[in-house]
């Protein structure tokens, strides 16, 4: 009865590709085959330098970093994480995540992280979002490689708001004391964890949640990987 209902709902209200408009069928979901077949992936899991590595280089020691897909204006991302962040839609995050999965999987170096750890938000925001952006994509992950994730390891201080329009330098200055560590020794000695996050610019914030974590806990092995890279 349930999915008689639904199927008469998706006939009514047709769930349609954000992107293209196209209305979706039954097994796609946020884009259409065609749309996700053009998802700007950036293939960087192959490649140990990569534009993501070369952000951090000099900046943070990292066993490895990456990023699913290029950020573009007007791209199938742009709108995707449009969605995620301000249309109240968790499952876009679970469905880039599960992506991001993959990718790990598939990588041909480096082992699998022991823990997933989300960039945090400031309670306020999730309280406005409803969720935290970067705990739904570290979700999608989970779903795929089954590594636990942690939640609390790391808290967000400040509430800075948007950066969009900060240079790289006020970005860094906006989050270098935005975030604490708690917890931390709960992780075991030399613990492999990847940091995730939804779209890397100047990776300041990531910088400062991998160096909070260094800080409290030298012998972490950190790794990076987001569902976006900007492109230029």
């Amino acid at each position: 009865m349930q999915s008689a209902l639904k199927a008469l709902l998706h006939f009514i209200y047709p769930d349609i590709c954000v992107q293209c408009e196209r209305p979706l069928v039954s097994s796609e979901k946020y884009l259409c085959v065609y749309c996700e077949e053009d998802l700007p992936r950036t293939r960087f899991r192959s490649m140990q330098s990569n534009p993501v590595t070369d952000i951090f280089y000099g900046r943070v020691p990292l066993l490895y970093a990456d990023a699913f897909c290029y950020f573009k204006k007007n791209s199938a991302v742009q709108r995707l994480m449009h969605q995620l962040k301000y249309k109240h839609q968790p499952g876009v995050g679970l469905y880039l995540g599960r992506y991001m999965g993959f990718q790990l999987l598939t990588r041909p170096w480096h082992e699998l992280p022991d823990y997933l750890i989300p960039v945090p938000i400031h309670e306020k925001k999730r309280l406005v979002r409803g969720y935290n952006q970067a705990e739904e994509i570290a979700r999608g992950i989970h779903m795929v490689c089954e590594t636990p994730l942690t939640y609390n390891v790391l808290q967000r201080q400040s509430n800075t708001g948007s950066q969009t329009k900060l240079s790289r330098w006020d970005r860094w200055k906006n989050v270098e004391t935005g975030f604490q560590a708690q917890f931390i020794d709960k992780l075991p000695p030399c613990a492999h964890v990847l940091l995730v996050d939804d779209v890397i610019t100047t990776g300041a914030t990531l910088e400062a949640c991998a160096g909070v974590l260094l800080n409290h806990r030298p012998d972490l092995r950190i790794s990076i990987m987001s569902a976006a890279i900007a492109s230029e």
